[in-house]
């Protein structure tokens, strides 16, 4: 039996409106398992995202609840912010983000600059500290789950999002699970019970991932194809890609500090808005004038409309009582 997928408008437009609440306006991506739209709150008029999930399995049921239920809230992290359905519609809510993801910002502009990599990498960690202190283990770091902002005073901002394969490592699970993850993120030790350390090596293909624009595969960074790029961070990327997760560093916060050590020179402010565009803050205004526009031309069109009633009730009385 194939299992049931969600009837949305066609292309990547369109105004159904789920559970009375969530107005989908536009698809602004889409994965193997569930599309993204941008969306209106018609509770508050803001603009959200909207996950919709492609498909209802068993197993996209679980991970959907298991994302919809983290609910932790820090400056570098997206969870969702609350969930609906309707018929055959599935989705959850997060915060718009509007610079895109990490994974597209590669695919445009090949290698990155090492301040960007760097600063990536920093909120990152800053990240997975909130995340492994919760007593969660991400386990699924990669470009395409670290949403960019641009910031009003030039700088890049990551959150971290997609929390579908989350899990508490301590808590009892029904099924001994493989590796979970993404191929070439995944540490030689995934086989083993999910540890905090596993992001972190996550982290370390990341970088590498960004200074080169090459791929990683299964063979690891360390591999003798996969060279190392000239850079300040190469000692701290060896020590986070590690094979044995005792030669990794102990925590994000270690990693943190290491990184923060090396005390390498912020973005340029041009370069990040040139790739980025505006900062959150522009888009929210732009949003609000759109909003209070289209406020004001309904009412406009609604005196109108009493005008023309009145002028027409005028024009009636006075045939009437000639």
């Amino acid at each position: 039996m194939r299992a049931p997928r969600a009837t949305l408008p066609p292309g990547r437009t369109g105004r159904r409106t789920v559970a009375g609440r969530w107005c989908l306006l536009d698809q602004v991506g889409a994965g193997a398992t569930a599309s993204v739209w941008r969306a209106r709150d018609l509770h508050t008029g803001g603009l959200v995202a909207v996950k919709v999930l492609g498909a209802h399995t068993g197993a996209l049921m679980a991970r959907f609840f298991r994302e919809q239920e983290i609910r932790l809230r820090h400056p570098h992290l997206l969870t969702a912010t609350g969930w609906a359905a309707e018929e055959d519609v599935v989705l959850l809510t997060t915060d718009l983000v509007t610079g895109g993801t990490v994974r597209a910002l590669l695919a445009e502009h090949g290698p990155l600059p090492e301040p960007v990599v760097a600063r990536i990498l920093q909120q990152t960690l800053r990240a997975l500290a909130v995340v492994h202190a919760a007593g969660l283990v991400h386990r699924d770091v990669k470009p395409g789950n670290l949403l960019l902002e641009g910031r009003d005073d030039g700088g890049i901002h990551v959150r971290l999002g997609d929390f579908g394969v989350a899990l508490d490592p301590s808590a009892p699970r029904l099924t001994v699970a493989g590796p979970v993850g993404t191929e070439g993120y995944l540490p030689p030790d995934a086989t083993l019970t999910p540890d905090l350390r596993h992001d972190l090596y996550a982290v370390g293909v990341l970088g590498l991932h960004l200074l080169t624009a090459r791929r990683p595969h299964p063979g690891g960074p360390t591999d003798p194809g996969s060279p190392w790029p000239p850079t300040r961070l190469r000692a701290l990327l060896e020590r986070l890609v590690a094979p044995r997760a005792d030669d990794r560093p102990d925590s994000a916060g270690h990693a943190l500090a290491l990184l923060e050590s090396l005390a390498i020179e912020a973005p340029q402010g041009a370069w990040v808005r040139d790739c980025l565009g505006p900062a959150p803050d522009e888009v929210a205004a732009l949003a609000h004038r759109v909003h209070e526009r289209r406020v004001r031309l309904t009412s406009a069109a609604v005196l109108l409309a009493s005008g023309a009633v009145i002028g027409g009730c005028a024009t009636f009385l006075r045939v009437l009582l000639g």
